[in-house]
């Protein structure tokens, strides 16, 4: 009984027990429970860091800017590799030293490292918000340095260093990084410290504005946007946050599906590169370079992408400028090569045509047609010659000052007979238009030319209408186009209200032989014969046209800066037949070409000797010295005609020349124009014209010989002194040569009919100063010329000397003439 009792007592007490447990293991339980929830969330928490981590070191290293991270200490805590290239250093040499330390380390590269590192203690003393300014190194690389506090709770923690190449800004696109490298780094510290870094990386992002760097989620969503990319496509992070990257493409691109192909292949390749036309917010379209490189987690799996983008609108229309000058420089020489051969065979056809029409009989009327139709074939097919080495810019040109509006004005009127009655014609002359030097024949060729044009596009009549203005081109305008130097021009505008021309038509409209003319109406010479023409002068030609509103064609053309007054071109005298003693050395390799010469000067009743190239014409004149005039191709075999001049005046300084060619090329033609001194027949020529240079050449030199004017020339270098005494021989004086101070003594002392002494101051036995001062208070009187490179101000000797003057080098043919001219005005 008693057990009983204790029995029952006990019972309650174990059951209470037994409730107390099971409360504790469901409490357990739950605590497990929320333990493992909460990890779950670490976990995820540190998944979405570790992503979004890993998205903004891929952009930090895909930069083109060489950049770091300093602690508020001045230790870099962060770089990338752009940097390391950039600076070219190790690593190990940079992460977590002293940026100031690391500053001194590379002081050597540095073009002025004092002021440099004074500059970097500044900013550490004084710690401003953003500084900006340029770095230069030794090896001419310069570098703009852009540096910005980096806040953390409204408390500066350091500062973000940017670097930025501007040496090779054209070639941009190529400085790009790869983004190739993926850094993937586990995440070993707190939370806080995770968002305290990826701070820091979106920092550095935002403070890149010149190129657009995105972020894009596996769905092609942006799902990051950069200041740069703001200003590039025109969308606030607001606005496309979210949006399809699509949204930048064309509609062709989207139709082809363009914007998921390039995700898939940086996928599955790693990258991808293109460059393409991109849409910004408001419509417009831009040039791009894109990039794309994929970014994956450490297992592999794809986080999203990042995006880099470039605007390359600008550099994209000046390789299209700049393809174009090519193209046309490449078709130049091509017709310049056949108007050459073209020139050689006319000459020959014309030359025979003449002499046939001479000795035909008078009564053979037949005869005289045909031979009158065949020479009119051949001078037409001498023209459109003419018109390919104007496009070529091979032909010589003869420029000259030249008053615009009078020559604008004057050519109006041969307009006006011209064009139909049913096209007005308006001339609009600008006030105070600046001279220009220019051929004005061509000019007048090419303003015809368009007029004629204009005529052909307004077949059921209109209005025409030549303006002229003063115009300035400046460095933003030249850099779009080839071949253009900015500065003042003078502009000739030509404009029609004719049918115009579509976009199609306009890029072709230079192009030699393209024209929309029907056969049998143009040769499509007309523009290309005008645009050579300009470029040759150093001009710029626009084309502006569009369907049914007519045409405009503006000439820029360079203001000339000179008092020259107008030459106005004499006609050429009746000349007279040749003498027997007069010797003429004829030079070609074309053999019909020098059989017609040589028979047409033998007919005129000169003595005719031939040779076929250089080395035969020298080996010649060394036997018959009694040659008058060497009559030679520029283009021969081996040495061209230039250089055989040059070699047989070396031997006979005052042998007589005259070239000929159908394409000069540059040995007597240089910017376009004739040497000074040159005398030039074209091919084709005819008998007469051959015979009236001749005989123009012959005589011209022979009455400058006689002036009794004597000049002395002091140059110790061989080339220089040769051009002085060719150029200042065809000024009509007899010139005598010094290469020394000594030489100049012995010359002057032995003639005493030296009117002009040319004397080079730097001198191998003395100075041309010294000897200048000598000669002038030993001979009163004598004019003298001193050259050099240096400033005249160096020299205050010519401004004491009334008779004295100053030319500096380099120095051509002009600059020459017009020194001589005012010593002789003094002495005058």
């Amino acid at each position: 009984m008693s057990s009983d009792r204790e029995q029952e007592r006990l019972t309650p007490e174990s059951a209470l027990q037994q409730d107390d447990v099971r409360a504790l293991g469901v409490a357990k339980e739950r605590a497990e429970a929320e333990l493992l929830s909460a990890q779950a969330a670490l976990k995820r928490k540190t998944q979405e860091l570790e992503q979004s981590l890993a998205m903004m070191r891929a952009a930090f290293d895909a930069t083109a800017d060489g950049i770091i991270a300093t602690n508020s200490n001045g230790r870099i805590t962060s770089l990338n590799e752009q940097y390391l290239k950039m600076f070219r250093v190790d690593r190990q040499l940079v992460m977590g030293q002293d940026h100031r330390r690391v500053v001194a380390h590379l002081s050597a590269q540095l073009e002025d490292p004092t002021a440099y590192r004074a500059r970097i203690d500044e900013i550490y003393r004084s710690s401003p918000l953003e500084t900006f300014d340029e770095l230069r190194m030794r090896d001419g690389r310069v570098y703009e340095r852009l540096s910005r506090v980096q806040l953390v709770n409204e408390q500066q923690v350091g500062r973000v260093w940017s670097f930025r190449d501007v040496t090779a800004h054209v070639q941009a696109q190529e400085q790009l990084p790869t983004l190739n490298q993926r850094l993937g780094r586990r995440v070993e510290e707190r939370t806080d410290a995770l968002r305290k870094t990826e701070q820091q990386f979106l920092q550095l992002v935002l403070g890149v504005e010149d190129v657009a760097i995105y972020m894009i989620d596996t769905s092609g969503h942006v799902s990051a946007w950069n200041p740069g990319a703001e200003r590039i496509k025109g969308y606030t992070s607001d606005e496309i946050i979210g949006k399809h990257v699509s949204i930048f493409y064309t509609d062709e691109d989207r139709a082809n599906g363009a914007p998921e192909k390039a995700l898939a292949i940086a996928a599955s390749e790693g990258k991808y590169e293109t460059e393409a036309w991109r849409v910004r917010k408001d419509g417009t379209r831009f040039w791009a370079s894109v990039l794309i490189d994929v970014i994956r987690d450490g297992s592999g799996r794809v986080l999203g992408y990042a995006k880099i983008t470039r605007d390359m609108t600008e550099w994209r229309a000046m390789q299209e400028q700049l393809h174009q000058a090519q193209k046309m420089e490449a078709i130049g020489q091509l017709t310049g090569g056949v108007a050459h051969d073209f020139n050689n065979l006319l000459t020959v056809i014309l030359g025979n045509m003449e002499t046939i029409s001479r000795l035909a009989p008078p009564q053979d009327g037949r005869l005289k047609r045909a031979v009158d139709q065949a020479t009119r074939g051949a001078q037409r097919a001498a023209t459109l010659t003419q018109q390919l080495l104007a496009f070529s810019r091979r032909q010589p040109l003869n420029p000259k000052p030249t008053e615009v509006n009078r020559l604008v004005s004057g050519i109006s009127e041969l307009i006006r007979r011209t064009l139909n009655e049913n096209i007005a014609i308006e001339t609009v002359l600008g006030a105070g238009v600046w001279r220009i030097e220019i051929d004005a024949h061509q000019l007048e060729s090419a303003l015809l030319n368009l007029a004629v044009n204009a005529r052909d596009a307004m077949r059921s009549g209109g209005k025409l209408t030549l303006e002229t203005a003063n115009a300035h081109l400046d460095d933003r305008y030249a850099a779009n186009y080839a071949e253009i130097e900015p500065g003042q021009y003078v502009v000739i505008c030509v404009s029609d209200t004719g049918s115009g021309m579509s976009k199609d038509v306009l890029a072709r409209a230079f192009d030699p032989f393209f024209t929309t003319k029907p056969i049998g109406e143009g040769t499509g010479l007309g523009l290309s014969q005008v645009y050579g023409f300009v470029k040759q002068s150093g001009g710029h030609i626009k084309l502006y046209s569009e369907i049914g509103e007519g045409t405009t064609v503006k000439i820029y053309l360079p203001r000339y800066i000179g008092n020259h007054e107008e030459i106005e071109v004499e006609a050429q005298p009746i000349v007279p037949q040749g003498d027997p003693n007069e010797v003429i050395l004829v030079v070609e390799d074309d053999e019909d070409v020098r059989r017609f010469s040589s028979d047409s000067l033998r007919e005129l009743g000169f003595a005719v000797l031939e040779a076929h190239d250089g080395p035969s014409a020298l080996r010649m004149l060394d036997v018959h010295p009694e040659v008058n005039l060497v009559f030679t191709d520029v283009g021969l075999p081996g040495i061209n005609g230039r250089e055989l001049v040059d070699a047989a005046r070396a031997r006979h300084p005052h042998l007589k020349v005259l070239f000929t060619s159908g394409y000069a090329r540059n040995a007597i033609v240089h910017q376009g124009r004739l040497d000074q001194g040159v005398q030039l027949l074209t091919k084709p020529f005819t008998r007469a014209q051959l015979a009236a240079r001749i005989r123009d050449v012959l005589d011209a030199k022979s009455e400058r010989s006689g002036d009794g004017r004597v000049a002395l020339v002091v140059e110790d270098e061989p080339l220089v002194r040769l051009f002085l005494v060719q150029t200042i021989e065809q000024f009509g004086y007899e010139v005598l040569e010094a290469a020394t101070a000594k030489q100049a003594r012995e010359e002057l002392d032995a003639r005493t009919d030296v009117d002009v002494v040319f004397i080079d101051i730097g001198l191998p036995d003395g100075n041309g100063a010294d000897l200048a001062a000598s000669f002038s208070s030993k001979r009163r009187g004598l004019r003298i010329i001193l050259a050099s490179g240096y400033s005249q101000s160096t020299y205050e000797i010519t401004n004491e000397n009334p008779n004295m003057r100053f030319v500096n080098k380099p120095f051509d043919a002009n600059s020459i003439r017009a020194v001589l001219a005012e010593v002789e005005g003094a002495h005058a």
